[in-house]
């Protein structure tokens, strides 16, 4: 597992490819759905209210959504059409006010190596997310935990990709 911080100018705007840094390698296909939409129903959620567009990435001028804590144990997830098996990997990132940053856990399953990836912020009371990937039948399952009950998250988009490590984002809202 390996916990990743973005130092570049952010993940992608909307219609297009842009890089998580300066130095991102090419783009593998993003698995998800929906990934600058978290009110969509691809992504289900449990005590999470989610509006959409609330806020500007600056660095980027992509419009975030606000995932706000209804009570503890609430999430947004997604399950994926592509598999394997394997033990499941979980890091927990503490947003703690600090800017837009792009947040990523690596796991290696039976069908390889796979990286999600999260752009997001802290929207106010510090809170502390947990990003994890699990093997759910065979397919691999996203999740997107708030562990303290508190403390919502502004989050600009989402990827996973089968690659050791994050490379150019890649919007994909079909």
């Amino acid at each position: 597992m390996t916990l990743g911080l973005g130092t570049g100018p952010g993940m992608g705007q909307a219609g297009g490819a842009a890089a998580f840094g300066p130095s991102a390698p090419t783009a593998n296909p993003n698995l998800l759905l929906w990934t600058d939409d978290f009110s969509n129903a691809a992504w289900d959620k449990v005590q999470l209210l989610v509006t959409v567009d609330l806020a500007t990435i600056p660095q980027t001028g992509q419009l975030a959504d606000e995932l706000q804590a209804l009570n503890l144990n609430n999430r947004a997830g997604q399950t994926t059409t592509t598999g394997g098996t394997g033990a499941d990997v979980t890091t927990v990132i503490p947003f703690l006010l600090v800017g837009w940053n792009r947040y990523s856990v690596t796991g290696t399953f039976s069908t390889g190596t796979y990286t999600f990836s999260l752009y997001a912020k802290d929207a106010g009371g510090g809170g502390a997310y947990v990003l994890r990937i699990a093997s759910a039948g065979g397919f691999l399952r996203c999740t997107i935990e708030n562990v303290l009950g508190d403390g919502d998250a502004l989050c600009g988009s989402a990827q996973l990709e089968k690659a050791g490590t994050p490379t150019t984002y890649h919007p994909r809202n079909t």
